[in-house]
């Protein structure tokens, strides 16, 4: 109590620390728990802390790496929009950028790990900060496109305006997308609004690597019809993760009744919820087959709303099922990269014989049938 009250004292009227550069460097010596406390003291508003926050961290350059997973749980979504409205004198973008970077910088385990839904309550300004840093971490350029959809999804019917959804296509790293996505899927984004200028683009891409890329519009069109040079920007960072492994455990009440229906009728499948990788959606397909009474394991492309369905898609695979512990080739490989087309997966099955409940058994691990799929490549 006595170290918050004298916190207080000394740094309570906001306005002063911000105008004095004795109070100014005084705050930026406090430890990182010395500002925890002040910044959950009551300062009269939520902008006097976060003020203090901001400008601790534009001055305690060298502790920011150490402390910044202390403190940025300080910052909430709601936050992050008032960081960039702060006095000049606080460079509250910069630790906007920081939070971003801290929760939203791997773009890839944002949409897998389901912190799409937090990201889709942040601001159009924060959005849009986000969308132009060169440290996000990503699979390729696919994961930003695939994150600003649900974003965009998320917020279409709040005050998003057409020029915002012009600006974040504009921030997009075109060039840095695989050839597919850019040309089939990109134009389908509802969101998306260069979609006239994109064919020129992508052909001058192909042809030169992008130097002649940007720089340039389709004569008579209005400005909106121009390249962005964000299209043919460097690369951003590289997700930690380069192969995806997918992986799902079909109950064996679903594996049975499916094999029950196949036997009153005709072939008949199961599905696993969409898996994200790359710019798509994969699910696993568990084909009974009939009348030779075995299974067949499929990969395939999916969507999830909002995407739109898959038109192409490129990559190899390994399909696996785990037996005993041990992870079991069943056949099912592409090799080589193969293409996808919406929602038929291409490729030879892995067919397992079932005519008999011990043989189904002895495919279950604690009652279920755990398919693994290995996939790399996509494009």
């Amino acid at each position: 109590d006595m170290c918050k009250k004298k916190l207080m004292q000394e740094f309570r009227n906001v306005s002063q620390v911000l105008a004095d550069d004795a109070l100014t460097h005084r705050l930026s010596s406090l430890s990182p728990s010395a500002l925890e406390l002040l910044c959950r003291c009551d300062l009269g508003s939520r902008e006097g802390a976060l003020c203090l926050l901001a400008l601790w961290f534009s001055r305690a350059q060298s502790l920011r790496g150490t402390v910044a997973k202390k403190l940025l749980p300080l910052i909430s979504t709601a936050d992050a929009s008032q960081l960039l409205s702060l006095p000049p004198v606080c460079k509250g973008a910069g630790l906007c950028r920081d939070w971003l970077l801290h929760y939203f910088g791997n773009v890839y385990s944002t949409i897998k790990n389901g912190r799409s839904r937090s990201f889709c309550s942040l601001s159009f300004p924060v959005v849009r900060l986000w969308a132009s840093l060169d440290e996000l971490q990503v699979h390729n350029e696919n994961d930003v496109a695939v994150l600003l959809s649900f974003w965009c999804s998320a917020n279409a019917s709040r005050a998003v305006t057409q020029q915002n959804f012009n600006e974040l296509s504009a921030l997009l790293r075109v060039g840095c997308m695989s050839p597919p996505f850019s040309h089939f899927t990109l134009p389908k984004l509802s969101w998306f609004t260069k979609s006239a200028v994109l064919p020129y683009f992508n052909v001058a891409w192909g042809v030169d690597g992008g130097n002649k890329g940007c720089g340039f519009g389709i004569s008579g069109r209005s400005d909106a019809d121009v390249v962005p040079p964000a299209w043919a920007a460097t690369p951003r960072l590289p997700a930690v993760m380069k192969n995806a492994t997918l992986e799902h455990s079909f109950p064996k009440s679903e594996v049975v009744s499916m094999v029950e229906s196949a036997h009153a009728g005709s072939s008949t499948s199961i599905f696993s919820p969409p898996m994200y990788y790359g710019g798509y959606y994969w699910a696993h397909q568990v084909q009974c087959s009939m009348p030779v009474s075995s299974l067949g394991i499929y990969l395939q492309s999916t969507t999830r709303p909002p995407l739109p369905e898959p038109s192409l898609a490129k990559a190899s695979y390994t399909l696996r099922i785990q037996k005993q512990g041990v992870r079991r080739r069943v056949n099912v490989t592409s090799g080589a990269s193969i293409w996808f087309k919406g929602r038929a997966g291409w490729g030879k099955s892995g067919l397992l014989d079932v005519r008999s409940a011990k043989q189904l058994d002895e495919l279950l691990v604690d009652d279920q049938l755990c398919v693994s799929c290995q996939l790399k490549d996509v494009a």
